[in-house]
């Protein structure tokens, strides 16, 4: 009777590995035909052992045969029913396995202990040594199994994270208010983002798969070309201020100030990542500058010459000059072409000192 409840619970325990997504309830309930089989095999076992008619007690015997056949058969169409679940089943079916084979020699014993071929007393001394050992085989295979489904479950919660970040980066590189593309090793566009296909023109499609330097006017070649080779040396480049080469014309290239990033990979495949600064609107801004100097200085020039030429004639009439008046009027001549002259000076220098700070 012990056996005939106790067998059932190990089983129900031993099995749960095989419970995939299933829960308690829905488990047990697929179960039960397979407990009720071993529940029926062990009672008949012990029933034939102890009646006293014969016919009768090989007739439980093969009843309880029958029920552990069936037993089995449950056990593995549970077994394929839950392969394509299961993590680490390798080790879980192993746990249903070793079961089945330990209680397969359970029944053998029996039936020598049935047919005289084994004492009472080695009977029950394998079954105390082989209970211990099938409880002992299971507890560990069922923690090893635990252990490694904690392991699974941390490191698919690692890679959950690892691609959210990287979808994350993936979204934050394409969307980015700023020029950033990545070149190979071999100097070619892997990716382009759309910020710089919007201010160069460039498409996405088109700039992929092409080197980096078709892609830069020939003046700043050059120095792409140093800084590249700086940041696969593992040297710091700096920022380096290049020209696309796109489809405007030379008076619409876009200026940028790149920074290059090495970033190394898990496997021996690295990249470089450039994060641009567009210098389009600055350069304009920095052209019509050197223009307003460059006109400052010529119409301070032009405006120089003649009110020397007026200070110098109004002085030499207020010497010949024939009355006061004269003299008065030809004075606030000189004095006004002189205050002129110093706002004049005064505009020379102020633009001297925003080319020299440009």
């Amino acid at each position: 009777i012990g056996w005939s409840v106790a067998v059932p619970n190990l089983l129900t325990m031993n099995n749960f590995v095989l419970a995939g997504k299933r829960t308690f309830r829905e488990f047990f309930i697929r179960l039960f035909p397979n407990l009720f089989c071993t529940w029926a095999y062990i009672l008949a076992s012990w029933l034939g052992e102890v009646t006293h008619d014969a016919f009768a007690g090989w007739f439980l015997v093969i009843l309880s045969f029958v029920a552990y056949c069936a037993a089995i058969w449950d056990q593995v169409d549970l077994i394929l029913e839950a392969d394509h679940e299961l993590r680490g089943r390798g080790f879980k079916i192993g746990v249903v396995v070793l079961k089945e084979i330990i209680f397969f020699i359970y029944g053998l014993v029996y039936l020598f202990g049935v047919a005289n071929w084994m004492s009472s007393l080695a009977e029950q001394v394998f079954y105390t040594y082989g209970d211990v050992m099938l409880k002992v085989s299971q507890a560990s295979i069922l923690v090893v199994v635990r252990n490694w489904e904690d392991l699974a479950e941390l490191q698919q919660a690692l890679e959950r994270k690892v691609e959210t970040g990287r979808e994350d980066m993936s979204r934050l590189f394409r969307r980015a208010n700023a020029p950033i593309f990545a070149i190979s090793q071999g100097g070619f566009v892997i990716a382009w983002n759309d910020h710089l296909a919007r201010v160069s023109g460039i498409r996405e499609q088109d700039a992929c798969g092409k080197s980096i330097l078709a892609l830069i006017h020939d003046d700043s070649k050059d120095n792409m070309k140093l800084a590249i080779e700086s940041c696969w040396s593992g040297l710091s480049s700096g920022a380096v201020e290049v020209s696309m080469a796109g489809p405007m014309a030379d008076d619409q290239r876009v200026q940028m100030l790149l920074t290059l990033i090495l970033q190394r990979g898990t496997d021996p495949i690295s990249t470089i990542t450039a994060i641009g600064q567009d210098l389009t609107e600055l350069a304009a801004i920095k052209a019509a500058q050197e223009q307003k100097t460059r006109f400052t200085a010529v119409l301070g020039h032009e405006l120089r010459s003649p009110l020397h030429g007026i200070m110098g004639l109004s002085g030499s009439m207020i010497d010949t000059a024939q009355t006061p008046m004269q003299k008065k009027q030809l004075g606030m001549i000189k004095g006004c072409a002189a205050r002129l002259l110093d706002l004049v000076a005064n505009i020379m220098e102020m633009a001297k000192a925003e080319k020299i700070e440009a």
